[in-house]
């Protein structure tokens, strides 16, 4: 196929290589200055830091050879006698193309990032030392099978001997770091499992979002603006536990708090992820085999969080999606089994308000009456050119205090001060005794039949998702995750801590958790939708995202009983948005005509024009659709037009309520919604009658949308294009945390954004489209959450393992395989990865990296 979208971006600097090579001595800097533009070059002088991908490797603790072949995407087969080689190889391998990436994910979880980037990472560090990943991983660890333990510490030995052989052989942004990448523990794969989870739950940031809100708008407004479902009663209930608290106190620290959140958005590892998933009985499906199909939502980058592999031993076949650093598939599938998930946004973190004083003894916290004394810890951060810096950590009954994360930097590391009358506690849920995660997690796939493998997945309390399965006959449904039993109150937005009313009284057992073994429609589907039915006794989620995506997954899959791979593809691929045929009913409101008619010229003509556009749009937001620009236009023009002027005088707290729209939104709720409560909401009234009500907010935002279509796209309708607007783009690792290293580096990484990055590329798509592409309401239109990988499973083939990754299996820049699935990804091209002899000769060839144990003689190559 051509290469239409020009990924590789590899421009010739001929004749100067020679001139050139003198450069080289002065390092990445004078790289960067000097061969700016000049890829080829980049590419030959890094080829040193290259994998091998085929010849001969001698590994210490090896007992037996091992193969690996690799298909043309770089994609590894690793083919072994037994898994404690197989698992060293694998740590080997994950570490020859994502060590860099390896290294920063734990960092970050550990809240050590200031140790690579300075004191710039220190408000992060500070923050996720809170989240005690290290002592949960340690105590998972534990309570990990001596099995399960082997095979974590044989992926760590392929780590480290990885980084003993290479140290002057590491990626351009490792090496440019000068870090010296500490060795790899069995414990880091837990670790990293942990930092994934953090990212799967999404209340925490929407109860420091409407903390913001509460302080600058009131705590009575916040039921419209956080709405729960759409067939759910607004939070009343939840926000009266802040009204009458004087939070103004505390509004620097919420705002430091939501700074912290945002930095780690900005390096893609706290933002909401998202997530689509089907099962398909054999009744349902042409060929009469299960299918399954997924794929996860996560923001758009370089590297993909995906490294694909497929493994061989005798005993056992496996191929899917694994996360460098973690040694297991997430996604994938056996000959026998298939498995995918998609995230619950579970909410099992609340933030507790504190009240607190100084005393003679230290400072203390007000509880049910008495003052309690805070507890106290000390922490140690390395931060790089730069002395060591001690922090106390603070705790109450309702967790970590996160007051000191939350201070500007001069002060962020100063003891305890209790000038303001409360402090912010973080409550989660720690690893419980007997845990059995680790090993459920890498039980699963050995299993050969779902409700075996759903037994096990019950057992998951780590990480909280929507877990689907299916074998050759049967498919299967179970939510997994840890969630808290409270005593009062949803944890929607952030508890009086001092009165105990809104405490935690333990976890909710997992034998309460729901799950679905037979269907009678024959079709099982997940999408971050509210999973349980309205009023189920047990609080998951008060955060599911728009239920569009369920119900479009919902109506493809009713309309045809011969469901196949092709079909599944068309379904992952699928734009259309069910919102567009909802907000149609509403534009053929006659009191929207009569609104529409009362608007001064030209707005009036503005909106008819609009209006009419919209009725005929068939709601396919294609990248080259007119009409889903002015679609996605009259979106933000409506939410602008609505809570806009509630806030003007509240930059921050705008800016909250921006951030908190990635699940069910307000404007969502306002726009679709006819009950008595929707209609109360304060946000309707205007200061001018004119623009007050719905229907004339509708008027105004169809006039505005059109005039500001005609503002960027040109008055010709014709020429407007929603990719014009909304586009792909990859920025990579270090551009992601560019904003946390030196000035200098800064600069270099600056001038290199051609050869580090992708795009754009026009989108199609919302966040309501199967095919996802959300952006953040309120902002701008830049792509957020895409498919980071697809995953399709149809037993009725040979080899049932399809798959997509986002971007490379690389995180090296200078690798042919750094971007190459992009291509493949926008135009809608799998990749097998099959079991049969016959499909791993056409797609792995002959050529092989051969592995051998060090002292090896005559020994060849499985």
């Amino acid at each position: 196929m051509a290469n239409r979208y020009n990924h590789s971006r590899v421009s010739i600097c001929a004749g100067q290589d020679m001139r050139l090579q003198g450069v080289w001595r002065y390092g990445l800097v004078g790289l960067l200055l000097l061969l700016t533009g000049c890829h080829s070059l980049i590419n030959q002088h890094y080829a040193y830091t290259l994998p091998q991908h085929s010849g001969q490797v001698n590994l210490s603790g090896l007992n037996q050879p091992v193969s690996v072949g690799y298909n043309e995407f770089g994609v590894p087969l690793i083919k072994g006698q037994n898994l404690d080689d197989v698992y060293l190889i694998w740590g080997y391998l994950h570490a020859s193309e994502r060590i860099n990436h390896m290294v920063l994910m734990r960092l970050t979880a550990e809240g050590r990032l200031a140790e690579y980037m300075g004191e710039s990472a220190l408000s992060i560090d500070s923050f996720m030392r809170k989240m005690r990943f290290r002592q949960a991983a340690e105590k998972l660890y534990q309570q990990t099978s001596e099995e399960n333990r082997r095979y974590l510490q044989a992926y760590a030995r392929g780590v480290n001997l990885w980084l003993n052989s290479h140290q002057d052989k590491l990626p351009m942004d490792l090496a440019a770091a000068d870090y010296q990448v500490p060795p790899w523990l069995p414990t880091d794969a837990i670790l990293i499992l942990s930092l994934a989870n953090f990212g799967l739950a999404g209340n925490l940031h929407e109860e420091i979002d409407s903390l913001i809100i509460a302080q600058q708008l009131g705590a009575e407004r916040l039921p419209w603006l956080f709405p729960v479902y759409p067939d759910e009663p607004l939070p009343h209930d939840e926000a009266r536990k802040l009204q009458g608290l004087n939070l103004a106190p505390l509004q620097q620290e919420a705002e430091q708090l939501k700074l912290v959140s945002q930095s780690l958005n900005n390096i893609h590892l706290h933002d909401v992820m998202a997530s689509n998933n089907w099962a398909v009985t054999p009744d349902l499906t042409e060929n009469g085999g299960t299918l399954l199909a997924n794929d996860t939502h996560l923001p758009i980058g370089l590297p993909s969080l995906w490294s694909m592999v497929q493994i061989e031993t005798p005993e056992w076949q496996v191929a899917g999606a694994s996360i460098p650093g973690i040694p297991a598939i997430v996604l994938g599938a056996t000959p026998h089994l298939g498995w995918g998930y998609t995230m619950v946004i579970a909410d099992n973190q609340d933030l507790f308000l504190e009240q607190l004083r100084s005393s003679d003894r230290g400072p203390e916290y007000l509880y049910k009456g008495q003052w309690l004394p805070v507890k106290q810890t000390k922490e140690i951060f390395h931060v790089k050119g730069a002395a060591d810096v001690s922090e106390n950590l603070y705790e109450t009954r309702h967790g970590i205090l996160l007051n000191e994360s939350l201070k500007n930097r001069s002060y962020l590391l100063q003891p305890l001060t209790v000038e303001s009358r409360y402090g912010i506690a973080l409550s989660t849920l720690s690893p419980l005794a007997n845990d059995n995660s680790i090993n459920a997690l890498m039980a699963i796939p050995h299993q050969r039949r779902v409700p075996q493998a759903m037994a096990l997945a019950r057992q998951i309390n780590v990480i909280s998702v929507n877990m689907l399965l299916a074998d050759k006959q049967q498919i299967g449904w179970q939510l997994t995750g840890s969630y808290p039993q409270r005593k009062k109150g949803v944890g929607l937005f952030p508890s009086p801590g001092w009165n105990g009313e809104y405490d935690w009284l333990g976890s909710v057992s997992e034998k309460q958790y729901p799950s679905a073994l037979k269907t009678e429609q024959g079709w099982l589907a997940s999408a971050n939708n509210r999973v349980v039915e309205k009023g189920f006794p047990i609080n998951f989620s008060q955060t599911w995202a728009h239920p569009e995506r369920f119900e479009r997954i919902a109506t493809l899959l009713g309309e045809t009983n011969r469901h196949n791979f092709s079909t599944t593809k068309r379904m992952q691929y699928d734009r259309l948005d069910p919102m567009v045929a909802k907000l149609q009913t509403y534009l053929a409101d006659p009191a929207l005509r009569q609104a529409m008619a009362n608007l001064p010229q030209p707005e009036q003509q503005r909106a008819t024009l609009a209006h009419a556009r919209l009725m005929e749009f068939d709601g396919v937001l294609k990248a080259d659709s007119a009409a889903a620009a002015l679609y996605n236009l009259f979106l933000t023009q409506f939410n602008h037009q609505l809570f806009a002027d509630a806030f003007a005088e509240h930059p921050q707290a705008w800016n909250a309520f921006v951030e908190s729209a990635k699940s069910y939104s307000a404007m969502a709720d306002h726009l679709l919604q006819d009950d008595s409560q929707i209609s109360a909401s304060p946000f309707w009234n205007k200061a001018d009658p004119v623009r007050s009500g719905k229907a004339n907010i509708i008027a105004y935002s169809l006039a505005a949308a059109q005039k500001e279509g005609e503002k960027l796209l040109g008055v010709d309708y014709s020429g407007w294009q929603w990719g014009k607007l909304h586009t792909y783009k990859w920025n990579s690792l270090s551009s992601q945390v560019a904003a946390y290293l030196p000035e200098e580096q800064q600069k270099m990484i600056a001038r290199l954004d051609s050869y580090l990055n992708r795009g754009p590329y026009p989108a199609g798509g919302n966040i309501n489209t199967i095919n996802i592409a959300s952006y953040s309401m309120g902002k701008n239109f830049d792509t957020l959450l895409i498919p980071s990988m697809r995953l399709i499973v149809d037993f009725s083939q040979k080899d049932p393992v399809w798959v997509m990754n986002n971007a490379g299996q690389s995180a090296n820049p200078a690798s042919p395989h750094y971007a190459d699935n992009i291509n493949g990804w926008l135009e809608g091209e799998y990749q097998n990865l099959p079991f049969s002899q016959s499909g791993q000769q056409r797609e792995y060839g002959d050529n092989r990296l051969c592995f051998l144990p060090e002292s090896a003689a005559g020994v060849s190559c499985p």
